[in-house]
């Protein structure tokens, strides 16, 4: 899991989904 200091709700979303699609940087 990155972290996205620039998208920090983007990386929660992420997070949540366990990184299973791709972050938009």
């Amino acid at each position: 899991m990155v972290r996205f200091q620039d998208s920090s709700q983007v990386h929660l979303q992420c997070e949540v989904a366990l990184c299973r699609n791709p972050c938009p940087a």
